[in-house]
């Protein structure tokens, strides 16, 4: 499959999990994201953080409804895989990581 299907198929594998169909809420992006990155053969130390992917999640709801639809959630996606392939942490690479004090 070429890489537009497989982000689409990643997606639709976890849009269930987030219980508002064709959407993924914060949840079932974090459990896509840090499975992605295991697949990818990434070290735990390189698999996004539950703050860092609360950063990057407000980063791709660009329509601020808490859940991302298709399009944001492949435009994530597609970026973890190139955060990853360029050996750049996700959230650094987005200029999204945690500053000190955050939540």
């Amino acid at each position: 499959p070429d890489f537009i299907e497989t982000l689409v198929a990643y997606y639709e594998a976890y849009s269930p999990w987030s219980g508002h169909p064709g959407t993924l809420n914060f949840s079932a992006a974090t459990h896509a994201i840090r499975n992605l990155c295991q697949r990818l053969g990434a070290a735990e130390s390189d698999i996004p953080t539950g703050d860092e992917v609360f950063h990057v999640f407000l980063v791709y709801d660009r329509g601020a409804t808490n859940n991302l639809t298709k399009t944001e959630a492949c435009d994530l996606l597609g970026d973890v895989i190139k955060s990853h392939l360029s050996g750049q942490r996700l959230a650094a690479n987005l200029g999204a990581a945690p500053q000190p004090g955050d939540g």
